[in-house]
């Protein structure tokens, strides 16, 4: 190798070897992916540059030989499509850097809006489960919770259980006055018995005083005898019906009372009931509010847990970013194997023009014949295009590539 292509090729080579040894080093990515991009504009401008002196020295061999034109030209064509090819190869690792460059930024990008996402759902997740704390808090507070419906209710109950002791004492009270009641009818019969009695004697009194006195005629001495008698049945019979009339006025009071004891003991158990199912209500109620906060933030929790599902998802998908990039990469390294295998070949097409000055050196224009072929099968070969593993040039779902 010359010098000039020694110095040509001496940058680019430098830095592949630095790119080989920072990858095996496991260094930084920043310094890795500057390493490649300068080791690709390296190689794309040592190829130019080779490109650059091969014409030259063509140019230079043109004017020296103007008796072989068919021949240089036939060397220029080959030179030219070694040159083409190099630009295409260029292009194509220019292309594929692009690309990495393309798939690092919508990867990254993308992670970041996916922990962007997972932390905006954690921070709402976690605003959902103080909310549901300070709800049950101030459901404590206010006594709505399991503990104080039981004890409430309890309470109720508790009431509930005086109120019908209350009322089977007013029962007993009521029975004992009917009782009472019972006995002073009792009474009025008896007195009744003797009013009977009273009347009987009565009606013979005054049959005796009717018989006396038409015996007596006028002088009705017996008469006023019975009379006398007659008038004092009539006074015991006035203080009987006294007797009567009072006895029947304090049955009419107890049964008054009773019937007082029974309106008291039903207005009483009524209100007991209505305040108790009023309580009960508001009990109930605030318990089926507390449940259904509860149950819409079990709703937000599973809602806001999916999120951050799917979002770790993406955040998944957006990492294959390395096997495609290194993919990427492993092709752009092909391309400057094919870069490394053109300046070769412009190399040797350097020496076999340099050695073969003359066009009546059979042998050395035999050489060049075989390297014309052999040129051409490689030209050939480089313009075919390669196997790229991976298409895709932005992190978005897509299709599947098989390998």
């Amino acid at each position: 190798m010359t010098s000039p292509i020694l110095k040509t090729l001496l940058p680019p080579l430098v830095f592949t070897a630095a790119h080989a040894l920072a990858t095996l080093l496991a260094a930084p990515a920043p310094m890795v992916w500057t390493l490649l991009a300068a080791m690709l504009l390296a190689w794309v401008h040592a190829s130019w540059r080779l490109q650059r002196q091969e014409r030259r020295k063509l140019d230079a061999l043109l004017r020296q030989k103007p008796r072989d034109e068919a021949w240089l030209a036939e060397q220029h064509r080959l030179l030219a499509g070694i040159c083409d090819s190099a630009r295409e190869e260029a292009q194509s690792v220019l292309g594929e850097v692009d690309r990495v460059r393309v798939l690092i930024r919508d990867a990254v990008g993308q992670l970041q809006q996916s922990f962007e996402a997972m932390n905006r759902q954690s921070r709402e997740q976690s605003a959902t489960v103080a909310r549901i704390v300070t709800r049950q808090d101030a459901a404590a507070d206010e006594g709505v919770n399991v503990h104080g419906f039981v004890s409430r209710a309890g309470t109720l109950m508790s009431g509930l259980v005086d109120s019908l002791a209350q009322v089977s004492a007013q029962s007993t009270a009521s029975v004992g006055q009917i009782d009472a009641m019972v006995q002073h009818m009792d009474a009025i019969f008896e007195l009744l018995n003797d009013v009977k009695s009273i009347a009987d004697q009565t009606n013979l009194l005054a049959l005796n005083a009717a018989i006396e006195a038409a015996r007596a005629g006028e002088a009705g001495r017996g008469f006023a005898v019975v009379a006398e008698e007659i008038r004092n049945l009539s006074q015991r019979s006035n203080t009987f019906n006294e007797q009567i009339r009072g006895l029947v006025g304090s049955s009419r009071e107890a049964v008054a009372a009773v019937r007082a004891t029974v309106s008291e003991m039903a207005s009483r158990d009524l209100s007991l009931s209505r305040t108790a199912q009023q309580e009960m209500s508001g009990v109930l109620g605030q318990v089926e509010a507390l449940n259904s906060s509860m149950e819409s933030g079990m709703r937000e929790l599973s809602s806001s847990g999916q999120r951050i599902a799917d979002a770790v998802g993406e955040a998944v998908r957006c990492l294959q970013f390395e096997d495609i990039s290194t993919q990427a990469l492993s092709a752009a390294v092909s391309h400057i194997d094919r870069v490394q295998a053109m300046a070769l070949e412009a190399e040797n097409l350097h020496r076999l023009m340099a050695e073969s000055p003359a066009t009546d050196d059979e042998q050395r224009r035999s050489e060049v014949d075989r390297w014309h072929r052999q040129a051409e099968d490689r030209i050939r070969q480089w313009r075919a295009v390669p196997h790229k593993a991976v298409l895709q040039a932005s992190m978005d779902s897509g299709s599947v590539d098989l390998f």
